[in-house]
């Protein structure tokens, strides 16, 4: 019987090796690099890893997909994508590392990471995020930092499952509320673990130069609850240096960081986001040089997104920051003139309490000569202009009420943790001593407003928001009495004349 020819019947299968980890979902990138980094971080060469997941983020597989050298690994998307077809995978995420130990991206890295996007949408498969792992726990998400380059998938694919790419999306945001969530209330936690037996925020142990962190490269001056969590990681850790920077901040300036240091994550929110302006044909608009004009068009929903920084004293080689000193006779000028840049009447009174009655716009302090110091006099003026802040003319803000027979009710609590908050920040930005303040916080809105945070960690960030509003607005009036009394400093002496010379003798009149 003659052999039969053509074509041969085939098929590929999926071949399952040893499983690394456990039954995990992934969520986020930091997940993600804690599921793969203990088989990426320690290689000699470059590996590139693929993870196949659900769309509820639920791991099926991993996939090592190229192995390479040094300096370089081949990176193959029909090679990405085909373990990820037979997995019956909806999303991936795609990991490879630097032997270096940074975590960089290169222009390879970024073409990769459009190409394997591209590829993915195409075939209904989204890339998640490429994270790059170097060093010590450090990382690139490109869904962080970049997240232009992982192009949205084609509305027109529809996932395995039948979900929709919306579905997707929808998940997307999810995780990313998720992930808030759980920095918040990490937050939390630390600033509560600092709150015991109504204690104040005044503790001598808070570093002034580390309660106002900025950063050194962008000038960027941190604000409201990244503000609170950089504060109270420099407690936690005993930091002095108020500079933090981002990786590539400090990479760009030829530093590293210190081997077993971890970053803090701050969160970033984008209202706004700029667009090409278009004339009425849908055609580019120019401004004289030719170059094309951008508006900036609101947002539908604020996009929220974290990114790490890392302290001065947690960077290999960096010049320790210089304080500077304090001049003889500055802190009873700022003293006067924070007083004096009050819109409300400030009494100093023979009396032992210090409260805002806010039905006439008044803060009632202790004589000065009752405090311990010219620093808690300040502090606990702070405290009160801080309140003096919610009333309807300036920021106008709900104060809460205490009934005379019960309990503070949670507006009230809320306004009290705001002023502690607001005046801490404000007795740093004008670069005030830290001291206890006289008026000690009440155990009964403490242990209140402790239970309220705990099961509301927002709560936190809004009032720190409300109070990092009320310290600026306290701090421009400030400025603007500094600046005039700067003037009247710098005007030349008036030239003395001999009164009669001034004012001559005439008749009747007594000089």
């Amino acid at each position: 019987m003659p052999e039969k020819k053509g074509l041969e019947l085939v098929h590929t299968e999926l071949k399952r090796d040893t499983w690394l980890f456990p039954n995990i979902s992934i969520h986020t990138p930091q997940e993600a690099v804690k599921a793969i980094a203990d088989l990426l971080e320690n290689m000699d060469r470059e590996m590139v890893v693929v993870l196949h997941t659900t769309t509820k983020g639920r791991v099926i597989s991993a996939a090592i997909c190229s192995v390479g050298t040094m300096n370089e690994a081949l990176v193959d998307p029909a090679g990405i994508f085909r373990t990820a077809l037979l997995a019956g995978a909806n999303n991936i995420f795609l990991f490879h590392n630097h032997p270096s130990g940074d975590c960089i991206p290169s222009n390879m890295d970024v073409l990769i990471t459009k190409r394997v996007a591209s590829a993915g949408d195409l075939m209904g498969i989204a890339l998640l995020d490429h994270l790059i792992i170097g060093e010590g726990g450090r990382y690139f998400s490109f869904e962080e930092e970049a997240p232009q380059y992982l192009a949205p998938v084609s509305e027109k694919h529809r996932m395995n499952d039948g979900d929709s790419v919306q579905d997707d999306i929808l998940a997307k945001v999810e995780r990313a509320w998720e992930r808030r969530e759980r920095l918040r209330r990490e937050t939390v936690e630390e600033l509560l673990s600092l709150i015991k037996d109504g204690d104040t925020f005044y503790d001598p142990g808070w570093s002034r130069e580390a309660m106002a962190p900025r950063n050194p490269v962008t000038g960027t001056v941190y604000k409201g609850s990244n503000r609170l969590i950089l504060m109270l990681a420099a407690k936690k850790y005993a930091y002095r240096d108020p500079r933090w920077m981002t990786y590539k901040n400090l990479s760009g300036l030829g530093y590293h960081v210190k081997k077993g240091e971890h970053p803090k994550i701050l969160e970033k929110w984008t209202f706004a986001e700029q667009r090409k302006l278009l004339d009425q044909n849908g055609m580019p608009v120019l401004d004289p040089r030719g170059r094309q004009i951008y508006e900036e068009v609101p947002l539908e929903k604020p996009l929220y997104r974290t990114f790490q920084v890392y302290n001065g004293e947690q960077i290999e080689g960096l010049p320790p920051y210089q304080k500077l000193s304090e001049k003889p006779g500055e802190l009873e000028k700022k003293v006067d003139a924070l007083i004096e840049s009050s819109e409300c009447t400030i009494l100093e009174t023979a009396q032992e309490e210090a409260f805002y009655q806010r039905g006439c716009d008044t803060i009632y302090l202790p004589l000065r000569s009752a405090f311990h110091g010219l620093e808690a006099f300040a502090s606990t003026a702070a405290h009160e202009m801080i309140h003096s802040t919610g009333h309807p003319s300036r920021l106008n803000r709900a104060f809460g009420k205490w009934p005379a027979f019960g309990s503070p009710d949670d507006l009230y609590c809320m306004e009290e943790l705001r002023a502690e908050l607001g005046s801490l920040f404000l007795m740093n930005d004008l670069e005030i001593p830290l001291k206890p303040r006289e008026k000690r916080s009440s155990a009964a809105y403490m242990d209140q407003y402790i239970r309220g945070l705990r099961e509301h960690p927002n709560v936190l960030f809004r009032v720190a928001a409300d109070a990092g509003r009320a310290a600026d607005y306290l701090l421009e009036r400030f400025e603007k009495i500094m600046k005039l009394e700067k003037k009247e400093d710098l005007l030349p002496e008036p030239q003395v004349r001999h009164r009669k010379e001034m004012y001559p003798a005439k008749k009747g009149r007594i000089l």
